[in-house]
């Protein structure tokens, strides 16, 4: 009997485990084509996917458990990264920045409202 309950908790721990490393959902194709993938805390990031990764035009919103929860951003993507020119809105400060990006960082021109 001890051993059973040993494999069962073993089981149950891999089983757990598992999941919390894959805390979102997909709907679509979220490997190479268009869809969106849904995070536990409601954050979302969709449109084209191409290896597993965001490229050319997207949309992401940060989810309640975030460190940027309400924050969004719609815009070009390049393996993940803005990319390109994007709309970032940060709730916290409820402020925008509209302009260029590069590697997820802001460069070139932009203007924040």
């Amino acid at each position: 009997m001890l051993r059973m309950n040993l494999i069962f908790f073993i089981l149950l721990s891999f089983i757990t485990g598992c999941d919390s490393k894959n805390s979102w959902s997909c709907r679509g194709d979220c490997e190479n084509g268009e869809g969106m993938r849904v995070w536990k805390d409601n954050g979302i990031e969709k449109r084209t996917w191409i290896n597993g990764k965001l490229n050319g035009q997207g949309f992401q919103y940060f989810g309640r458990t975030s460190d940027f929860a309400g924050d969004t951003y719609e815009g070009e993507f390049k393996d993940d990264l803005y990319y390109g020119y994007g709309i970032y809105y940060d709730k916290s400060e409820d402020a925008k920045y509209k302009g260029q990006w590069k590697n997820g960082k802001s460069e070139g021109k932009g203007i924040v409202i």
